[in-house]
């Protein structure tokens, strides 16, 4: 499989940094040059939906060429890195970096409590207990795009499946046609404004089926078809449409609790995610870790030590303290079809997955730019 890493000169970062500067807010990084130039002929509505996980590929497999995605695509863009929700959605959210934020993925060791969590879901990543307060909203806080839009004068809203903790004027719909419809009830005020929608699909699904699957892709061109349609009734719009991470096929799942060779190696349980997993290796055991890891690891992970993992994958920037804490010695990065796991106690029956993403392949590591505008 190609390796790609990411590029953050043309990347997810400057897709949002380009709304802000649009707008005159305060720019985080360097904003994306063709998008800052197709929106100086934007409308009074200027929305940004993200489709989880609908990466390059997928429009590629599925989408029809001479469809509405595929029609209106504008480049092929490098996602954030971890190429996961957690770590994308935040930088979409703030206009920082994947270093500089702190999100770096779904399940994260805080040493202040001592445990590993599920980020978005406040609870321990192997009890299943919940943990309060939240600990990355406790210690990872930003000021949001939307506020720093508003602070500009702009009116915002967010449209998702969930309450934001990031705007202040969000709708909750969990379909997508009602979230589309919700859209298109706020582009009908008089007025100009900033909406921006997150929809968990084809993600969902492909993580069961896998990105290949039929299934997945009538899933997708149903997507279009709902949006094109929808779009249609939007008066004086712009519409971005991009992913957080595109998705690998995945053919095996790997324990990292059946290689007790590495686990004597090891001070803590790998966390991020199961395609970017970090490591915390005893000390003075270093050379021994990196000869068995790689002996048992090397043909399906990269492996990549602290440094460089800082220098190359999590983007510009100061890094947060937090992500000095979550970069371990070792970065190990998806580079098969496989992906590793920790069964954790007490949990005998393996995870089910299709389709996952967060490491360094081509299906992993592009995503589009879709822009469409209505006069």
């Amino acid at each position: 499989m190609e390796i790609l890493y990411p590029d953050y000169e043309n990347s997810a970062l400057g897709t949002v940094n380009a709304i802000l500067s649009h707008y005159g807010a305060q720019t985080r990084h360097a904003p994306l040059s063709m998008l800052q130039d197709r929106l100086k002929t934007a409308g009074r509505n200027v929305v940004f939906l993200v489709l989880d996980a609908l990466g390059l590929e997928v429009l590629e497999r599925h989408a029809r060429p001479e469809g509405f995605f595929r029609s209106h695509l504008m480049d092929a863009l490098s996602p954030v890195f971890p190429c996961t929700t957690v770590a994308a959605m935040n930088s979409y959210y703030s206009g920082l970096s994947p270093a500089e934020h702190g999100w770096l993925g779904w399940s994260l060791f805080f040493k202040e409590y001592g445990r590993v969590v599920d980020t978005y879901l406040n609870r321990d990543s192997f009890t299943q207990e919940a943990v309060q307060p939240p600990p990355a909203y406790t210690l990872m806080p930003y000021e949001s795009i939307f506020t720093a839009l508003q602070k500009a004068g702009v009116e915002c809203h967010s449209v998702s499946p969930f309450p934001s903790p990031y705007c202040d004027c969000y709708k909750i719909e969990a379909g997508f046609e009602d979230q589309l419809r919700a859209v298109g009830e706020l582009c009908a005020r008089p007025g100009e404004r900033f909406i921006m929608g997150y929809f968990t699909e084809p993600d969902a699904l492909m993580h069961r089926l896998g990105p290949g699957d039929e299934r997945a892709g009538a899933l997708v061109r149903a997507l279009e078809a709902q949006l094109e349609s929808a779009f249609q009734t939007w008066p004086q719009a712009t519409l971005i449409l991009s992913a957080d991470h595109g998705m690998t096929s995945i053919g095996r799942i790997l324990y990292i609790d059946e290689m007790p060779e590495l686990m004597e190696l090891l001070i803590l349980q790998p966390f991020i995610e199961s395609r970017a997993a970090s490591f915390f290796v005893k000390r003075g055991r270093e050379a021994l870790f990196e000869e068995r890891f790689r002996a048992r690891l090397g043909e399906d992970f990269l492996l990549m030590d602290h440094d460089q993992a800082l220098k190359k994958l999590f983007g510009p920037g100061e890094p947060h303290p937090k992500t000095l804490d979550f970069v371990g010695d070792y970065l190990a990065l998806g580079i098969s079809d496989a992906m590793l796991e920790s069964r954790g106690l007490g949990q005998n029956h393996p995870k089910q997955f299709r389709g996952q993403h967060a490491g360094l392949t081509r299906a992993e590591m592009r995503i589009p730019l879709i822009v469409a505008q209505n006069r």
